[in-house]
């Protein structure tokens, strides 16, 4: 959390210079301004590489956060002892030279890493360019993901098939939005690999963008809907991508065509490549899978809209459980009641449920193993579900800063809780999560923020107002577990069970939560 720690130090040097500088003596006030312009500094440059995968930031990260929090605690020590020894006149005089040693440490370190990025992005375009373009041409080959096996939502497939097949000539794209694990792309493949799909269109294509496509260029996306056509030769990883578009137009001229883009983080990738999708009046179709309802939005504007993906219901949970564990075999009967209560803490999550069934179909078939695995379901499920925690991660890791606290923030609140959002706003502005903007309340401000999230698909609404306002939401079981670890880690807030020796040594701890006391409802 280096950016809320630096956003929090700058809020308590602009307090200070604001409305207490009758504690600082003109040297200090002079430190005061120029130390804040570095914090505003590093500010700035954690906004600009919020989206840069390089593990040199994630370390400098922790660097920023340690010494803005010992920043901030020096700055209030000194405001709380110049207000309680005001009148005795004593004057601090190693306070800003031992905060400037700490900072300045810091961004001396920072001056070197933007270097080292600079460096190393130009560098991986080149060296990583055939990885990454094997990666994304594998996955077009091979649209596979942990989810092997679709239970229920045959609904939903109806619904997509007939939006693909049927409806107006004109070229439409369809998308399909929901939070990661849910089955996006599961029901992507089986629509894209339904016997009626495969007849009614002459060319079909299939291509992964991920999260990390501005990494990537344009060409590789070319050669990999190309190669998912079964088009591409050795000779076109030569062309130009002019060249390439001139192929791919050509490829699709005259014919019926499915264009699958499967997990779509950005609206960029959508505006480079529409314009090559010639509209022919001959019903082809674009379909898309993104987490992001204002991606969804865009590619499928009204009166059509973007197809939400909804959870799965308990007797689809049992089924999918089941396949995934027996096959086509039944489940014996005294695994049936202990199964159906592991399904259950699943919470009808497609991901979570494929993963510990992967997990019990090569373990012993005992009551007494599966009580176990129960009992220990959320680490289960992190240790032996790498992909399950990689995919819901990745929702966290791609938010912008001003979001991170605000979503890791609900792991204060208790598991299946309804939380009351007016209660969640004013915790928010307490913390000093929620930027002020002109012509709007800092509740103005949170309540964009909940939307962004819950627009994101990381929060879900419990229960809205009359006039449609969120009263209360809350946070899937295993994005609730994802919050926790995640906050352990960065130091955000720390869970204790009462024992004090478990509470960590030194200044590093910010919040504690006390189980008993943690905010448990929308009453409270």
């Amino acid at each position: 959390m280096a950016y809320y720690a630096l956003l929090s130090v700058s809020h308590v040097l602009e307090n200070t210079l604001h409305h207490d500088d009758r504690y600082l003596i003109h040297d200090e006030k002079q430190k005061s301004s120029f130390l804040l312009e570095k914090v505003r500094f590093l500010l700035d440059f954690l906004d600009n590489s919020s989206q840069k995968s390089i593990k040199a930031i994630e370390s400098l990260e922790s660097r920023i956060r340690d010494a803005a929090y010992k920043a901030g605690d020096i700055i209030e020590s000194h405001i709380r002892r110049r207000y309680f020894q005001e009148s005795k006149h004593q004057k601090e005089k190693n306070f800003f030279s031992i905060l400037q040693d700490e900072l300045a440490k810091v961004i001396k370190e920072i001056d070197t890493i933007k270097k080292m990025v600079d460096n190393m992005e130009d560098e991986t375009d080149v060296q990583d360019l055939h990885r990454r373009t094997s990666s994304l041409v594998a996955s077009s080959k091979s649209p596979r993901n942990l989810e092997s096996k679709m239970v229920g939502l045959d609904d939903s497939m109806r619904k997509i098939r007939n939006q693909l097949t049927r409806g107006p000539s004109n070229l439409i794209t369809v998308s399909i939005v929901g939070m990661g694990g849910i089955g996006k792309t599961t029901l992507a493949r089986k629509v894209y690999e339904d016997e009626i799909i495969l007849s009614h269109f002459h060319i079909r294509a299939w291509v992964t963008v991920s999260r990390d496509y501005k990494f990537y260029n344009t060409k590789e996306i070319f050669l990999s809907l190309l190669d998912s056509m079964g088009k591409l030769t050795i000779q076109d990883h030569e062309k130009t991508l002019e060249e390439l578009k001139q192929l791919f137009r050509k490829k699709l001229l005259g014919t019926t065509f499915l264009i699958v883009m499967d997990d779509v983080w950005d609206t960029k990738v959508w505006d480079r490549v529409k314009r090559l999708f010639s509209n022919n009046n001959d019903k082809s179709r674009i379909m898309m899978t993104t987490r992001l309802g204002s991606v969804a939005r865009k590619v499928s504007p009204p009166p059509q809209g973007p197809h939400h993906m909804r959870f799965l219901t308990e007797e689809e949970s049992w089924s999918l459980f089941c396949a995934n564990v027996f096959g086509k075999d039944r489940c014996p009967c005294e695994l049936e009641p202990v199964g159906k209560k592991i399904v259950q803490n699943c919470r009808r999550l497609p991901l979570a449920i494929v993963v510990v069934a992967g997990l019990l179909s090569k373990a012993t078939r005992t009551v007494h193993h599966w009580t176990n695995v129960g009992e220990n379901l959320s680490s289960l499920i992190d240790s032996n579900g790498e992909q399950c925690s990689k995919i819901l991660s990745l929702s966290y890791k791609n938010l912008p800063h001003h979001l991170k606290a605000c979503f890791l923030y609900f792991g204060i609140f208790q598991k299946y809780s309804d939380i009351n959002v007016s209660t969640l706003f004013k915790l928010w502005v307490a913390e000093g999560f929620i930027n002020s903007a002109e012509n709007k309340t800092l509740e103005d401000m949170a309540e964009e923020n909940l939307l962004d999230l819950v627009d994101r698909n990381l929060i879900l609404v419990s229960e809205r107002s009359s006039i449609g306002k969120i009263k209360t939401c809350m946070i899937h079981d295993l994005l609730h577990d994802l919050c926790v670890r995640e906050v352990q880690r960065e130091k955000f807030f720390h869970v204790t069970d009462w024992n004090l020796h478990s509470i960590p040594n030194g200044n590093s701890l910010r919040r504690l939560i006390l189980p008993s006391v943690s905010v448990k409802s929308s009453t409270d």
